[in-house]
Formats: structure tokens, C-alpha cells, sequence
């Protein structure tokens, strides 16, 4: 018969390890210092993890995940690009907002060579950028020659590295508010017209 499942312990697995990745980085964050932090022994962790691997991929899977739906739900709401990218921009300021390990911890992965991109991650993404892009294209509303990893990078990294210099307070201590969203929302069209 299997064990229950403890989701407040699960809970807290996965935020000790996006805590320690974002204090640590991928390479300081050991099982044992996750189950540590979790308050938790190392094998309840590999109950349902193998390994630090697949417990920071399972973790990827559902930030990018929501970053992905978050894209593919405009893209049925919206009939510009113009639409899409400012709910984009918001939700993405807004989340940092309220979650800003959540933020950072993608931020990190995503940026950090140690850690392997899922495929399956990496052809969500390509294939919903190039329909925004087809939708853009037809619209005018984006240059031809933009490809789906520009796309990507000029809204996606454009705007989490944004967030991530405000969250560190490089240039001013100042929560992240309406007007830098139209900032950034502005910078982003000019970019892919």
C-alpha cells in the first residue's frame, strides 16, 4: 500500500530548493541542504524526487509551464501582439510582485549552463513564438526576419532580466509599478517592429 502524500511537506520541499538555488545557485543547493530547509529527512525528498535533477527539472517544468500558459491564454484572448505582450508585461510584473523567488528561480535556471532545458520545454516554446510571430507578421505589427528565439529573448529575457535588476535594486530601490510596465511594454514593440 503506498504512503499518503504530505503536499505541506511537498510544499516545502519545493520552496526550500527555490530558496536555496536563489541564494546559492544551482550548484549550492544539495538535497541534503533542501530537505534540511524543509524540515524534512533526505529520503522523504527521493520519495519523490531521484534527485537534485529532477527535483529543480520538475520545478522548471512548472514556472516555465506558467510563463508558457500565461503566453498561449493571450494568444486565444488577443488578436495583436500589442495585446499579448502588455498582459504579458503585467502578469510578469505582477507575479514578481508577489513571488519574487518564484521569479528569480526561473530567471536562474533559465540562465545557469548546469542546468538542461527539457526538450519538450524547448519545442512549447519555439512553436507558440511562431504563432505570435505569424500573428504579428500578418498583422504588421512585427518586422520579418524576427525568429522565435528573438521573439523569446526581447519578451521573455527582456522582461525578466528587468525584473531581476529591479529586485536587486542595481539602479534604485523602487517596487516595480504601471509605469515601468508601459516602459517595457514600449521598448519591446520597438524592438520586434
Amino acid at each position: 500500500m503506498a504512503r499518503p502524500t504530505d503536499e505541506t511537506k511537498l510544499d516545502a520541499i519545493k520552496k526550500a530548493a527555490i530558496q536555496l538555488v536563489v541564494e546559492q545557485g544551482i550548484s549550492g543547493a544539495s538535497i541534503a541542504q533542501i530537505a534540511r530547509k524543509a524540515k524534512v529527512s533526505d529520503g522523504y525528498l527521493y520519495r519523490f524526487y531521484k534527485g537534485k535533477r529532477e527535483l529543480l527539472e520538475d520545478l522548471f517544468l512548472e514556472r516555465s509551464g506558467g510563463i508558457y500558459d500565461l503566453l498561449e491564454q493571450q494568444l486565444r484572448l488577443h488578436n495583436t501582439v500589442s495585446g499579448i505582450i502588455r498582459a504579458f508585461v503585467v502578469k510578469v510584473f505582477a507575479s514578481a510582485a508577489q513571488e519574487p523567488e518564484a521569479i528569480c528561480f526561473y530567471h536562474k535556471l533559465l540562465n545557469d549552463f548546469s542546468f538542461e532545458i527539457p526538450e519538450k520545454i524547448k519545442e512549447a516554446n519555439s512553436a507558440l513564438c511562431r504563432a505570435i510571430l505569424d500573428l504579428g507578421q500578418a498583422s504588421g505589427e512585427i518586422r520579418a526576419g524576427v525568429s522565435p528565439e528573438h521573439f523569446f529573448s526581447v519578451v521573455t529575457g527582456g522582461t525578466l532580466q528587468f525584473v531581476m535588476i529591479r529586485l536587486r535594486m542595481v539602479f534604485q530601490p523602487k517596487p516595480l509599478d504601471q509605469e515601468d510596465a508601459e516602459h517595457q511594454i514600449e521598448i519591446i514593440l520597438k524592438a520586434l517592429q
